[in-house]
Formats: C-alpha cells, structure tokens, sequence
C-alpha cells in the first residue's frame, strides 16, 4: 500500500514536467492532505469468510418450532427428500472436555447429513445440523452468534412493496455475480462501486500503526471487497511465501537492481513505478523472514478430534463417505498466524487489519445430499479451529471473524437440490460477543409472508449493511464514515441516531 504523505509528496515534488491541469485536481489533494489521520492503540482485526455459491442455510440451522413461522412441520412438506431427519440431540453428550469421544451422525454422507438436529441452550425455534458439534458448541458457549435471514436490501421491505415494485430492490435479484458484489460494495444499488473495506483502507492510507501489508490482506484471490480507488489488498499464498529468484540481498542482480532504483528521476510516474517494485520485493522479503522464523506458533494445540489444531482430517476421521472441504482450514490457518505477526513483530506489527479467505462449491443444486454435507462438516471443523487459534494467542475478544454468502436457497426442494434464492442465515464469530440469535426468523412455509416467489424465496428481515455496518462499528469507524461505507444505513435506522441501523452484538467496552 502507497503511504498517503509520500504519495503526495512524490506527486507535488516528483517533476516539473507533470503539468497540474484542473482545479479540480488540487482540490483532490488539499482533501487527501486534510483527511482525517485515524490512529489505534489497540489491536483488531476482521475475517471475512465467503461461502461462495449460496449456502442452503436452512439444513445448516434447521427449523425446529413446534408451530409458528419457523416451523419444523412447514420446512418438511417444503423439503421433502432435504429434510434432516426431526431427531433431537444434545451436543453436550458426544464430547468429553472440548474433544469429540463419538460422532453424533452415522457413516456416510446423505445418511450423516439427514440424520438429527442438534437443540440449542437458548433457542427452541432453531437447531444445528448434526454434522456441526463444533458450530453447535460455539453457539451454546456464547463465542458465535446467529444473524437471521440476512441478505441484500436498500431499504425495510415488505412481500406487498416487492410484489407491486413499490420500493427499490438491489439489481440482479438471485444472480450470484451482482449479489456477490452487493456484498462486497456494501452499496447494493451501485454495483460499480469499489469494495468497503478497499474504501476503508482508502481513508486509513495515512495511518501510521499499519503494518507494510496495508490493511487489507487475502489468502483467496482478488475480490472488489478489498479494491480500493487507490489502495489494493496484499494477496498471499497460505504456505510458502515466494521469492523473487536471484534478488536476494548480496546476489549481484539485486545490487544492479538497487542501482537501477537510486538513479534520480524527474517524472512522478518514475518515482511510483520505483516505489512499487522496491516495495515488492522488500515487503515480500520481509513477510517471508518473519512467516518462516515464527514456525509454528499453534504447536501443542489440538482440535476437536485430538489431532493438531490445523491438521484436516480424512473421511475415515470423520466418518464420511468423503473428506471434509479443507480450503478453509488452509486460509484460516495462514490468517491465524498472520494475527500473530501482527500482534507480536516489530516489522510486521500493526493495529488494524481485515482478511479474506473462501470456502466454494456452495452453489450445489440437485446434488445438495451429496456435496453439502462435506462443506458443512469442514465449515464447523474450521470455526472450530480457528476459535482455538485466538484463544491459544489471547486473541479471541480481538478479532471477528463473520461469513457471507451469495444468497440462501429456496425453502422448496427441485429434485434433489434447491434454487438461488435471497435471505440467509449467517454467523460472527468472536470480537467479545453477547451470543444468540440476532435479527428475525423468517415464515417459511411455501407462499408465507415472507416467501416472495411461491417457491421459497425467503425475504430478508436484516439487512445485509446493518451487519457489515455494526463490525465496522466495532472495528473503530466512526459513524461519518460507516455512512460513506455503507451509504443506505440511514434507511434502517429505528430513531434519529445512525447507531440505531446497528445490531446489539457485541459486549460494551
């Protein structure tokens, strides 16, 4: 990431040559010189998880009323051959301690992905799928929380406003690219926008507590929630940090290189290119040192099975008929040791820093039996995992770790799968949580108030930028600037006050 000073100071100074053609330029930098220097003592972080696809979140947090909107009986005349079977279990019975003595679901993956619900301490109305004792442990304890039927909105809506078009809707409705992007622009009625958290980034450019990664940083690729109109996210491999072949210190080719950089230019265009390749390879060099000389800072620890914390267990393991989606675990491992290189090194020490990482393959259609249940598995064993990796670094109150989702599934099953669809469920994770279930379950069943479609598709009752907008809240943004991240907020205000669009999730400090 370029310093907001230097880049400044490069663009007034570098040349007389860079001719400064309108007003309108000057006033750009007179109000990048006067933004706001925003500076923490502390240390936070958040972890986006994209559930790339569309989760069906209904057999993930399965209906368990006995009667009313979010009823067992109207999820299974909906579901029919994708109901998980009305059997109620009691995660307490299958640990010993915080590891698994048996498994609560029997060998193979439809039969393991149907088999019961785990019942909640403090909710009747909702259970966990029996694939999941970690994800049903982390509720139970108060460390994870609930969001309920989340999704994009730009404003409250009602199935009348959405049937007669009385209200505005985010574009592109159940198309997984443009609802991804909504996520990510935090602004569902401009798709075009750059990311929030690469806006974010934007206005923090000048903060002097980041660490030479800036602070946005991916172990999934590009993604617009980390695109910045100046800055762009760190993108690094989970393992193996690369280098740059022969531009080791004291090779000859890394001295002509730093030769080639000290000769003076006159061209601003000069002094950035230079910046940014001296910045890459030094940076990466730097990030290296410091990721192989810290090994393994989660030795001893181990997971739900016993096993060490980061290892990805087998089929065999986990009593599957396949193995359990490990992609996330993988992320979630390089992001739990970048914290700690955060938290603890001197060149890589910072305050502030926000991650990406992604578990795909949700988009499952008519093979929902025999792919979900993998992902669910592997998405409870990582949240598990990484709770034990913030805890062994007393980082569990620090860092926030939430998941999206493209969109949820229709509650109707189509032959073996389900259809795109809109609301979901979601969950956050740590950042000193009050624990439950947040925002309003939705009526289910088939053509419902809350069924848009006739075939399940489920209207949000949260919006999508409340939940974005309270981590942020919690992270350190201040209300101004939550209202440039997410510019519809104030449509889910309940009274005069921005904070009112927030949800009540985490403790007072």
């Amino acid at each position: 990431m370029i310093n907001r000073r230097k880049f400044l100071k490069n663009f007034l100074l570098g040349s007389s040559a860079l001719t400064i053609g309108s007003v309108s330029q000057l006033g750009m930098i007179r109000s990048a010189l006067a933004a706001q220097q925003t500076e923490f003592s502390d240390y936070k972080a958040l972890v986006c998880v994209l559930l790339d696809g569309g989760n069906d979140s209904i057999n993930m947090l399965v209906p368990m009323a006995e009667s009313g909107s979010y009823s067992y009986s109207d999820y299974a005349l909906a579901r029919k051959d994708l109901a998980i079977a009305n059997n109620h279990l009691n995660v307490s019975h299958f640990y010993s301690g915080n590891q698994l003595h048996t498994s609560p679901y029997p060998l193979g993956n439809e039969a393991a992905y149907r088999h019961g619900i785990f019942s909640l301490e403090n909710n009747k109305s909702i259970g966990v799928n029996s694939l999941m004792p970690e994800l049903a442990q982390l509720i139970n304890s108060k460390k994870l929380s609930v969001i309920a039927n989340a999704g994009n909105l730009i404003m409250p809506l009602n199935k009348e406003e959405y049937l007669r078009k009385t209200a505005p809707l985010p574009p592109f409705l159940f198309a997984h690219n443009h609802q991804k992007r909504a996520l990510f622009t935090g602004w569902g009625d401009n798709l075009q926008a750059k990311g929030w958290a690469g806006r974010l980034a934007d206005e923090w450019r000048g903060m002097s507590s980041l660490s030479p990664t800036g602070l946005n940083i991916s172990y999934a690729g590009a993604s617009r929630l980390q695109e910045g109109k100046i800055t762009v996210p760190s993108i690094l491999p989970t393992s193996n940090i690369p280098k740059h072949h022969s531009l080791e210190q004291g090779r000859p080719r890394r001295q002509a290189l730093e030769q080639l950089m000290n000769v003076e230019a006159n061209h601003y265009f000069d002094h950035l290119y230079k910046n940014k390749l001296v910045s890459s390879v030094t940076n990466m060099e730097m990030i290296r040192d410091e990721w192989n000389a810290v090994g393994n800072p989660f030795e001893g620890i181990t997971d739900s099975y016993g096993a060490s914390l980061f290892n990805t267990p087998d089929a065999a393991q986990v009593q599957l008929a396949s193995n359990p989606a490990d992609r996330l675990i993988k992320q979630l491992e390089a992001v739990a040791k970048m914290i700690h290189l955060g938290k603890t090194t001197q060149t890589l020490g910072t305050n502030r820093q926000i991650f990406y990482v992604t578990l795909p393959g949700f988009d499952t259609h008519n093979s929902q039996n025999n792919n979900h249940p993998a992902l669910l598995r592997g998405l409870s064993l990582a949240l598990d995992k990484f709770n034990r990796a913030m805890n062994h670094l007393g980082a569990e109150k620090e860092v926030a770790l939430f998941t999206i989702s493209d969109f949820g599934r229709t509650t109707r099953s189509n032959n073996g799968g389900t259809d795109h669809a809109w609301g979901s469920h979601s969950f956050v994770m740590g950042g000193d949580l009050k624990g439950g279930i947040y925002g309003t379950l939705p009526d289910i069943s088939l053509g419902g108030k809350d069924d848009v479609g006739r075939t399940g598709h489920l209207l949000p009752t949260t919006a999508q930028d409340q939940v974005h907008a309270t981590l942020a809240s919690w992270f350190g943004v201040e209300d101004p600037l939550i209202k440039e991240l997410f510019p519809n907020i104030s449509n889910f205000q309940s009274n005069a006050q921005q904070s009112s669009a927030y949800l009540d999730l985490f403790k007072p400090v």
